[in-house]
Order: structure tokens, then sequence, then C-alpha cells
């Protein structure tokens, strides 16, 4: 168990490297790109990246999952893998080309059949990328998986930004697209040890099917929780108001969202070779989601406040419609950052059913509430229905974790008590300093640093109380050193 746990400990410092390089490569292309092209050119590409979004989970598989989580003849399970990946991939890229119209009917924009039918180059490519890179997750070796995915995105950002600076056209972020996924299937045959090659098992795809049929389900209404606001903005607003409402999400949420998918994805590994140690899962549990709460209720509440200053110094002045949904859909990443460390523990303890469901609540409360938001409001209706469903999913997977760990739902939840306090404080300073500062660099550099200083210092102060806020990062230290 002690093995276990250090392995955990450096996976995860190697998976929140590379989250952090990641996420910056991919916010600072943002960042360029907003400074290039025009809101509606952003919102155009993401018309299309919505499109092949919705193809790629609809047909999800659960592959990657199944894998992990089931023992058996690697080798077998990549060579089977590899078939259905295949096939798979060639289907997306026909449906896409061939169906390229019906997005351009609903976004009420015919030159989305043509981005569409380029953007069908990517599954084309990832036919033949090398699915042996799951192998990392499996065995915790997130050097490697470090490696693979940074070269993708890192190719994505030179060749996107530099296009854009030259051609100020859509077509330079399809090239990035398609630079990136390229790159990815090059180094997925360099840097893994297996050499699969299709078979038609079809015994071991069977197996990989009866695990993965939750996952496929739980994908599904993934997506349209996940990115269905999209297509609803898209749909309702167009694709300027696309744009706003996507930078939104890039600035206020995903970067939290990561954090959190970095703990999970090195928590189901661990999850899945301690799963009949019932303490060893309960305190897993807990510190998975000590140190999830820790790293994102301050950037959350931090992003949020200092939202009016971010966006005109970052993004610059054409971008101002995007600081109230900023404000807004930055708060869902607290209910996320509780419900998502549920996520790795079901699908460890073969219980994925539970994932499709919660999912599927959270996609019947967002619908109830987004279409008639979004309708009345905009994109402010829009994160304000995001948030809501956020907070209202959170305490119902927190539930189903206190049952399946035999545990109260109040002691599941005593590690939140430090990190929130010390986030409230940490809000008390952020406030008024945002507020008496010019929206300028250097106001925004003192007001983010102000609110890590006050978040840092609360943390030491709390530790000498009974909430123990330092013990995510003593446990962690502990197991690198």
């Amino acid at each position: 168990m002690v093995e276990l746990v250090d392995r955990a400990a450096r996976g995860g410092l190697w998976a929140a490297g590379e989250t952090a390089l990641v996420r910056g490569l991919e916010l600072l292309r943002y960042i360029a790109i907003a400074r290039l092209l025009m809101p509606s050119q952003i919102g155009l590409f993401t018309f299309g990246i919505i499109t092949l979004s919705v193809v790629k989970q609809f047909s999800n598989l659960g592959i990657n999952a199944a894998i992990i989580a089931q023992d058996g003849d690697i080798d077998r399970q990549l060579d089977a893998a590899f078939s259905l990946q295949i096939v798979r991939s060639l289907l997306l890229a026909g449906l896409l080309y061939v169906a390229a119209p019906i997005p351009a009917a609903i976004f009420g924009d015919e030159s989305v059949v043509r981005l569409v039918r380029l953007i069908a180059l990517l599954p084309l490519i990832d036919t033949i990328e090398n699915p042996a890179t799951v192998v990392f997750e499996k065995e915790l070796d997130f050097r490697r998986r470090s490696l693979f995915r940074i070269s993708g995105v890192l190719a994505n950002t030179v060749v996107s930004v530099a296009l854009a600076y030259r051609l100020r056209s859509v077509d330079a972020l399809v090239a990035g697209v398609v630079a990136g996924a390229a790159v990815h299937t090059i180094v997925s045959h360099l840097i893994t040890d297996h050499s699969p090659w299709p078979s038609l098992d079809i015994e071991q795809m069977r197996t990989l099917f009866d695990y993965g049929r939750w996952l496929t389900g739980s994908s599904i209404v993934s997506w349209i929780y996940r990115e269905g606001d999209d297509a609803l903005v898209g749909a309702v607003v167009g694709s300027a108001g696309l744009a706003y409402y996507r930078s939104a999400f890039q600035f206020g949420q995903a970067p939290q969202s990561e954090l959190t998918g970095v703990v999970s994805e090195v928590a189901f590994p661990t999850y899945v070779q301690v799963k009949d140690d019932a303490h060893a899962l309960l305190v897993g549990y807990r510190r998975t989601l000590a140190v999830a709460v820790t790293a994102v209720f301050p950037a959350a509440i931090g992003t949020a406040l200092v939202a009016p200053m971010f966006v005109p110094v970052v993004l610059g002045p054409d971008w101002e419609p995007t600081i109230r949904p900023l404000q807004i859909i930055a708060l869902a990443a607290v209910g996320h950052a509780v419900a998502a460390t549920a996520s790795s523990l079901w699908q460890a303890l073969d219980r994925p059913d539970l994932l499709t469901k919660t999912k599927t609540l959270s996609m019947v409360v967002l619908a109830v509430t987004a279409v008639p938001a979004t309708i009345e409001y905009g994109v402010v209706g829009t994160a304000t229905a995001v948030t809501v469903t956020a907070f209202v999913v959170a305490p119902v997977r927190i539930l189903f974790v206190a049952s399946l760990l035999d545990m109260s739902a109040r002691s599941l939840l005593t590690p939140l008590a430090g990190p929130t306090l010390a986030t409230v404080l940490m809000a008390v300073a952020v406030a008024p300093t945002v507020t008496a500062l010019s929206p300028t660099v250097l106001g925004l550099l003192a007001s983010v640093g102000v609110g890590v200083l006050v978040y840092a210092l609360a943390l030491i102060a709390l530790d000498w109380t009974r909430l123990d806020t330092l013990d995510p990062v003593r446990e962690l230290l502990d197991a690198l050193s």
C-alpha cells in the first residue's frame, strides 16, 4: 500500500505538471487567437468542433477505461482495441463528411459545411494512433503520458497561432488541430512498448464492450451536459455569442475542471489496485477530495473576482461581453470539485452505472434550466443554468459515495472545511483590491498576488487548528521524499 501511494503521488506530480503546461499552452493559444481573429470566426470554428465532439462522444465505447480497470492479456486487449478504433474512426470520418449540412442548418451558417468536412480529417488520422498509450495510465506512467499529451498541444499551438497571424482566417484553427492530431499519432508509436496489430478477437471485444457499455451511455449524457450548452448558445445566440460563452468557459471552468481531472486520473488506477480494501478506499477518497478542493476552491472564486480586470487586459475590449458569464460559470467549478472525485471511485468499483445515472440527472437539470434561461438572457442565462446544475448534482454524488463506502456524508465532507474558510478569507482580501486598482497588467498581477498570499497564509494559520488544511500537501511531500 505504501509503495502504491508513492507511485500515485509521483504520478500525481507528473500529471499536475503536465496539466499546468497543457492548460497554459491552450490558454496562451486562446489569448493569441482572440487577439488575431474576430469572435465570430472563433465561434464558427467552435461549431465545427462541437459537431466532431458530438459524433465522437455518441460513439465512445469506453475501451480505455475497460483496459485500465480489467486484468488480462494486455497485448490481446490492445489488439482488439486497435480493431475497434479503426472501424470507429473510419465511420466517424464518413459520417462527418456526409452529415455536414445538418450542423450548418442547426447553427444557421452554410460555411459550417466546409469547416466540418475539413475537420473530418481528424478521425482519419486517429485511425492509426497507437492505442497502447492507455497503458501509461494503467501503470501510473504519467511521465510518458505527459510527453504524449504535450506534444500534440504544442504542435496545435504553434501551427494555429502562426497561421492565424498570417492568414487571419478560421482555417488556421483547423490546421492547428490537424497538426496536433498528426503529431499525437506519430509520438504514440515512438514512446510505447507495445505494438498492437488489429485482430478479430470477438471474445476480447465482447469483454471490453461489457464493461464499456455503461460508459457509452455516460459519454452521451456527459456530452449533452458538458457541450450541449455550447450547441444551445450557438443555435440561439449565434457565432459571436458562442465565442463569448466559450471564452467564459475556457477561463472560468475548464482550468479548474482540469485540476480535478488530474486527481481523478491518478486516483482511478490506484483505486483499482486497492478496491478490495474498504479502509484504503475511504482514505484514498478523502485524500482525493482534499487535494481537489484545496486547489479548486480558491481558483474558482478568485477567477470570478478578477474577471472584470482580466477580460479587458488579457483578451481585449472586444471581449467585454465575456465578463458576466465568466464570473457566473467560474462558481460552477466549486460544485464540480466536490462531484468530480466520485467518478474514478465508481469506475474502479465496477459501478459505472452510477456515473451514467448522475450525469443523466445533470443533463435533465441543465436542459430544464438552460433552454428558457438562454432564450431570455443569452449567454448569461446559460452560464447561470450550468452553475445551478453543478450545485444540484454535487450533493447527490456525495450521497452515492457515502452509501458505497458505508460512511456518513458529513464524515466524507470534512476535508472541505479548511479550504472553504481559507477561500472566504481570500475573497475578503481580493474583492476590495480589484475595485481599488485600475484594469492594467500590474493591477491584475497585484490582485492575483494578494489572493495567492492570503490563501496560503490562511491555510497555514488554519492548519494549527483541528482543520489540518496542510495534510494533503504533507502527504504528497512524504510520499515523494
